[in-house]
């Protein structure tokens, strides 16, 4: 997640519309567990947004023993717009499993130092909770309400 003049200049970035064709690093998508509780914040134009950070580790089985372990753990930034960044503060918590879905989308920035620096954001279309190791129920309104 952007800090300092990054997330200025990130927060500046028209990000009501599509995002530039030349940022698009195409459709993908990821799940693992949310590192902390999400913040929702409202750009100048009224958007809510927020920034997720989301660790992920893939399951080994270890040839020698049988026994399953932890591998490295791999660390992806998500961002929720309108709707959706509103109903994932509602709901989410630091440490849920999640899955999310959307675009890769290339963030870069000048740095300080006068350095280019660039990061790789999934903007999410659709994210909720895993229900690999738990359930989840769906809140539905009510009809005509």
């Amino acid at each position: 997640m952007p800090t300092g003049q990054a997330a200025e200049q990130a927060a500046q970035r028209k990000t009501e519309t599509e995002p530039h064709p030349d940022d698009d690093r195409g459709p993908g998508s990821v799940s693992g567990n949310l590192t902390k509780d999400p913040d929702l914040r409202w750009t100048n134009g009224g958007t809510a947004v927020t920034n997720l950070r989301v660790a992920s580790s893939e399951r080994i089985k270890d040839s020698k023993t049988g026994e399953w372990k932890d591998g490295p753990t791999a660390y992806f930034d998500v961002t929720a717009w309108g709707r959706l960044a509103e109903n994932v503060c509602e709901v989410l918590q630091k440490g849920d499993r999640i899955v999310a879905e959307g675009r890769w989308i290339s963030n870069s920035w000048e740095d300080g130092e006068g350095q280019i620096q660039e990061r790789i954001i999934l903007r999410a279309r659709d994210l909720g909770p895993s229900m690999a190791f738990r359930t989840a129920r769906p809140d539905r309104a009510k009809k005509g309400a």
